[in-house]
C-alpha cells in the first residue's frame, strides 16, 4: 500500500534554529523512491516557507488547511470572511495587539510588529525562526484579502485567553505552536478549518483513502491532523495533547525523529 505522509514543518522537519536534518531527506526521498507520497502540512503560507533543501514534495496542505496543493495544482482555496477580519481587525487595533495578516501576495505585518516578533523570539527561544515572504509596512493596508491571522500581544497581558474568550466561538484559534508563552501569541482561521480539510482534499485528488494518510506533528495545530490519519504519530518532542492522541511517539525532531517515523510505518530501514 502507498501511503500519504503529511509532515508539519517547525518542530517536525525543523528544528528551531537549525537546517533540516539529513536523516529527514534522506528519508523521505528514499520513501518516495519507493512510491509513497511526501508533502508538507503547515500553518505558514507558501511565501512564508523556509528554505527545506529543495526537497521535492508531491504537495502542500498550506495556512492550517486553507490552501491544498498536490502535483502543482491548488486542490483546494479558502479566504477569511471579510466581516471576520474587518472585525477582528477592528479588535486588534481597540487592544494594541499586533496581526500578521497572511495573503496571497506575501504576510503582511507592522514594523512594530516585526521589532515585537524577533524580541520575542530571542527572548524565549534564543533566535529568530526564518520566516520568508513578508511584507513590512507603516500601517496594515485596508481591503487586503486574508487566510489566517498570527497575533502578538506586547506583553501577555491582553492575549491568547481573551482572544479565545471574547471570538473562540465565531473563529478557529490556536495557541502558538513555535514555543512561546501561551498569550503572546495564537493564530486565527476561519471555523472548522484544520489541516485535515486540506489533507481530505489531497487524498480525493489522488483518489487515496484516509487508512493511507500518516500524519506527523509536534504542535497544537497537529492535533486534528494527527488524530484524523489512518496513522498519527507525534514527535518526541510534542506538546502532550500532541502525544494523547498519537498511535506512536518518534524521537525528537533533532536526533532522528522523521527517519524513524518513516522506518515505523514501512517497516524497514530508509
Amino acid at each position: 500500500m502507498a501511503y500519504y505522509f503529511f509532515f508539519d514543518v517547525d518542530g517536525t522537519l525543523l528544528p528551531f534554529g537549525s537546517p533540516v536534518p539529513e536523516s529527514a531527506l534522506s528519508a523521505m526521498r528514499s520513501a518516495q523512491e519507493k512510491g509513497h507520497r511526501m508533502f508538507l502540512s503547515t500553518g505558514r503560507s507558501f511565501r512564508e516557507l523556509p528554505y527545506l533543501s529543495d526537497f521535492p514534495f508531491d504537495g502542500y496542505v498550506l495556512s492550517a488547511g486553507l490552501e491544498a496543493r498536490a502535483d502543482g495544482k491548488e486542490v483546494y482555496n479558502q479566504y477569511m470572511d471579510i466581516k471576520d477580519y474587518e472585525d477582528l481587525m477592528s479588535y486588534m487595533d481597540e487592544h494594541g495587539l499586533h496581526p500578521l495578516v497572511q495573503t496571497d501576495e506575501g504576510t503582511y505585518l507592522t514594523r512594530r510588529c516585526l521589532e515585537l516578533f524577533e524580541a520575542h523570539f530571542r527572548n524565549y527561544l534564543g533566535s529568530m525562526v526564518e520566516l520568508n515572504g513578508l511584507i513590512v509596512v507603516d500601517e496594515i493596508p485596508d481591503g487586503l484579502k486574508a487566510r489566517k491571522l498570527v497575533v502578538l500581544s506586547e506583553d501577555g497581558s491582553w492575549g491568547t485567553t481573551r482572544i479565545m474568550e471574547d471570538f473562540g466561538a465565531r473563529m478557529g484559534i490556536v495557541k502558538n505552536t513555535v514555543g512561546l508563552p501561551f498569550d503572546l501569541m495564537c493564530e486565527i482561521s476561519p471555523k472548522g478549518v484544520t489541516k485535515v480539510t486540506g489533507i481530505e482534499r489531497i487524498l480525493e485528488y489522488y483518489g487515496a483513502t484516509q487508512e493511507q494518510a500518516v500524519g506527523i506533528g509536534d504542535g497544537s495545530n497537529d492535533v486534528e491532523m494527527i488524530d484524523w490519519c489512518g496513522i498519527g504519530i507525534a514527535m518526541g518532542n510534542a506538546d502532550a495533547a500532541v502525544k494523547e492522541c498519537a498511535d506512536w511517539i518518534t524521537t525528537d525532531v533533532d536526533r532522528d525523529g522523521v527517519r524513524n517515523a518513516l522506518e515505523h510505518v514501512l517497516g524497514e530501514a530508509l
